[in-house]
């Protein structure tokens, strides 16, 4: 039941990553809405490698979109900490 359950979050994961890519608009409220970014972030401190390096694959594509909104939401919750913390 546990692995069902990682897979499942690194598929979601993955989705929501393809889904920030091709659907800006409607997934962008999505997210800021109920909070995603804040729930895939909170991937970096497992214990599997694959559900860490996936929310670090959707933080980047966030941040690369180089949306002022995105980028202002990071900035606001204070996600880029959560972020350097995995490589520190």
């Amino acid at each position: 039941a546990a692995e069902t359950a990682r897979v499942a979050e690194h598929h979601i994961t993955e989705l929501l990553g393809f889904c920030v890519q091709t659907h800006g608009y409607r997934i962008k409220y999505y997210v800021f809405r109920n909070n995603i970014m804040s729930k895939v972030f909170r991937l970096l401190f497992s214990k599997d490698k694959h559900l860490v390096l996936g929310a670090i694959r959707f933080a980047r594509m966030c941040i690369g979109l180089k949306d002022h909104q995105y980028n202002r939401h990071i900035v606001r919750y204070n996600l880029f900490e959560q972020l350097f913390d995995v490589f520190v």
